[in-house]
């Protein structure tokens, strides 16, 4: 038994919702966990650990960015930008490393968060929306930019 109790911690300190499957997922929408979460049947709080993670930013293609929650209610962005400029891949070889850049969830029922860009030459107060349902899940920008989560890191 020690093995299947090792295994329940696990999964209880790692995901963030049990599922049960009985004859009735099959036969009825409202005993399928996964149909009622995608639904909005469940109430799901994004936490700033499902932040956590490397995304791809299509405006610097091959260029990752990075969000850490070093500890309480607000995370950092930290990123690379290609030598040549906006729009050029990274190469692994000379490419701008940024970062921390503070930023904070602003509404936990509608996922707002803002970052700070202004130490990149960016907006002090770029607002975005973490949309932790999608798969893979993204944060889009109010300028119109998506990151997708390409990987979670943290946990």
């Amino acid at each position: 038994m020690k093995l299947g109790h090792c295994a329940l911690d696990a999964f209880d300190q790692l995901v963030e919702a049990h599922f049960m499957w009985t004859f009735r997922n099959e036969i009825e929408d409202r005993w399928s966990y996964p149909n009622s979460y995608d639904k909005g049947w469940i109430k799901h709080d994004p936490t700033l650990r499902e932040l956590n993670g490397v995304y791809s930013d299509p405006n610097h293609p091959s260029c990752t960015r990075t969000v850490t929650v070093p500890d309480g209610d607000s995370f950092q962005v930290f990123g690379f930008d290609a030598a040549a400029g906006e729009g050029f891949p990274c190469n692994g070889e000379d490419d701008i490393a940024w970062g921390p850049l503070p930023g904070k969830i602003t509404n936990q029922d509608t996922n707002a968060v803002v970052v700070d860009f202004s130490s990149k030459g960016g907006p002090t107060d770029l607002s975005g929306t973490f949309m932790p349902v999608p798969n893979p899940p993204f944060i889009l920008w109010e300028d119109g930019n998506e990151w997708p989560k390409m990987y979670q890191s943290g946990v």
